[in-house]
């Protein structure tokens, strides 16, 4: 994963985009915290902790390959140079079950978009393999998603 990005900031600030953005992980990982504390239905609380936990694992992984390429990665997305910083104001607060399963879907749409830009500009092989893993788990939990949004009155 040594692959030096940081010579192509666009990719650099693409990574971040992945990671910190309003449509990132840890924009993710923070609905998906709120979601599990408001909902009180356990099969859909059991099946956001273990999307929380896939996203953490993401999270984890991108920190290490913007670190890898001398990044030190923040929740901020960096643009033209500029660093703008998650932050709570972005989740939703919606607290009925189809609407938490609504986001959630809207937000794994959102996220396979993203992984299927970044891939096309990928060149590194581990990488490109780590995001295309990454992809394949987001089809998976956007179906999980949708079988429990189908079965909400």
């Amino acid at each position: 994963m040594n692959e030096v990005i940081s010579k192509e900031k666009s990719l650099i600030y693409y990574l971040t985009y992945l990671y910190a953005s309003k449509e990132g992980i840890v924009q993710r990982i923070n609905q998906l915290l709120y979601q599990i504390v408001v909902t009180e239905k356990k099969e859909i609380q059991k099946e956001l902790e273990q999307i929380l936990k896939s996203e953490i694992n993401h999270l984890k992984i991108i920190g290490k390959i913007l670190k890898q390429n001398g990044y030190y990665p923040v929740f901020a997305t960096t643009i033209s140079n500029t660093k703008k910083y998650w932050n709570a104001y972005d989740l939703y607060y919606d607290q009925d079950n189809k609407s938490i399963l609504e986001i959630d879907i809207d937000q794994k749409k959102k996220a396979i978009f993203h992984y299927q830009l970044f891939l096309k500009q990928i060149t590194n092989p581990t990488i490109k393999k780590t995001m295309e893993h990454f992809l394949e788990e987001e089809y998976i939990y956007l179906e999980k998603l949708y079988n429990l949004y189908q079965n909400e009155k």
